[in-house]
C-alpha cells in the first residue's frame, strides 16, 4: 500500500494515506511550535513501506550444548530456562 510519510528533522513521525492528511498532520505540529528559533524542518516522501525477513538460518535458536559450551559456570536448570 503506498502511504504519505511525515517527516519532522528527517525522522518518520507518522503516515497517512492522503497528502492532504499529511499536510494537515505538519500543521498541527506547527502550531504547537512556540519558539521561532526552534523550529522543525517537516517534508513528506511517498512511497511503500516493505518489510525484509531475516534469513533463517541467521536466527535459529542455540541447541542446549551450544549454550552449555558458551556458558560452563551457569546451573543446567538456568539455561533449560533461557
Amino acid at each position: 500500500m503506498k502511504r504519505f510519510y511525515v517527516l519532522r528533522d528527517e525522522s518518520i513521525i507518522g503516515a497517512t494515506s492522503t497528502r492532504e492528511e499529511a499536510i494537515e498532520m505538519i500543521r498541527q505540529k506547527q502550531k504547537r511550535e512556540d519558539h521561532y528559533l526552534l523550529r522543525a524542518g517537516f517534508s513528506i516522501m511517498y512511497g511503500e513501506e516493505e518489510f525484509i525477513d531475516y534469513p533463517e538460518n541467521e536466527l535459529s535458536e542455540p541447541t542446549f550444548g551450544e549454550l552449555k559450551q558458551k556458558f560452563p559456570h551457569v546451573p543446567e536448570e538456568m539455561i533449560m530456562n533461557m
